[in-house]
Formats: C-alpha cells, sequence, structure tokens
C-alpha cells in the first residue's frame, strides 16, 4: 500500500511541476505581449509618453492603420493620373518632335527650289561677301538629303562649298523714257 502512495506523491510532484513550467511559461508570453504593446503605443505617437492601457493601444492603432490606408489611396491615385498625364506628354512630344523634323524638311525643299530658281535667273547675282550654311551640305550622298539634289555647278563635299548665296541683286529697275 505504501508503494501506492510513493507512486500518487511521484504523480502528484510531476504534476506541480508541469504546472510550475506552464504558469512560468504564460507569465513569459504575458510578459512578451506587454513589451509589444508598449512598442506599439510608442511607435503611434513618439511624442508623447507610451500609454499602458492595452484597449486604447489597439484603438489608436486601428485608427493610424486607417489613416494610413486612406493616404495610400490618395497617393495611388495621384500617381496614377500623373502616370497619364505623363504618357499624354510623352506622346505629344514625340509628335511635336515629328512635326519639326517635318518642318525641317520643308525649309530645305523650300531652300533648294529658291536657290534653284534663282540660279536659273539671268539677271540674278549673288551679293558679295551674303551666305547662308547649306543644310544639304553633309546630308546622303553627294551631300543632298534624301529627294534633293546639289545645287547645279557644286560638288558637295568639296571645300568650301558649305554655303551658298542667301539674297540677289537685281538692277536698278529703269522707267522707259518716251
Amino acid at each position: 500500500v505504501e508503494v501506492g502512495e510513493d507512486d500518487d506523491q511521484g504523480e502528484g510532484q510531476e504534476g506541480g511541476q508541469a504546472k510550475h513550467k506552464k504558469s512560468k511559461r504564460e507569465k513569459l508570453r504575458r510578459e512578451a505581449l506587454n513589451d509589444r504593446f508598449m512598442n506599439l503605443s510608442a511607435l503611434l505617437d513618439p511624442s508623447k509618453p507610451p500609454k499602458s492601457d492595452k484597449a486604447t493601444i489597439v484603438t489608436e492603432a486601428a485608427e493610424v492603420i486607417s489613416g494610413l490606408r486612406k493616404e495610400l489611396a490618395t497617393l495611388s491615385s495621384s500617381l496614377e493620373s500623373l502616370a497619364k498625364l505623363n504618357e499624354t506628354q510623352e506622346k505629344e512630344k514625340s509628335s511635336l518632335y515629328a512635326d519639326k523634323a517635318a518642318l525641317i524638311q520643308d525649309k530645305i525643299k523650300l531652300e533648294h527650289q529658291l536657290h534653284c530658281f534663282m540660279s536659273h535667273m539671268p539677271f540674278a547675282s549673288p551679293q558679295p561677301g551674303m551666305s547662308f550654311p547649306m543644310p544639304f551640305a553633309a546630308a546622303g550622298p553627294g551631300g543632298a538629303p534624301p529627294g534633293l539634289l546639289a545645287p547645279p555647278g557644286m560638288k558637295m563635299g568639296a571645300p568650301g562649298n558649305h554655303h551658298m548665296p542667301v539674297m540677289w541683286s537685281f538692277p536698278p529697275l529703269v522707267g522707259e523714257r518716251t
């Protein structure tokens, strides 16, 4: 009978030790949770001393998270609108570059046509020292851009042939006397 009592006492001691270990683990868990609550309280408003009321900490944390979500939504919509605006401006920019290139080509063609027209006028002679850079002097084969020919009598790429006359002087008008 005594042997049985010893067995009961052995089980009682093991049960007491298990309860003691469990209460120790529970105490450590509570302390860890309390530390986390204090850290959370300090994060919510660093300028104020941390609060110890867990309900207040959780409520303030929920308010802060809600405010951050609203701010995120606002910033996301702003980012989307700015991205759309940027895309529109990039398209407009590329369109303007294309327009600029077309205008430069038109200018080159008109300058070439003017040169050809004026070079065939028997009464037109260039004014001495008046010239402007030839836009087609360094372009394309023979110096001319695609679709344009170099002016007659000019060898493109030859030294000194980088300018053509700007203005031609006309003889003074003479009225006929009858």
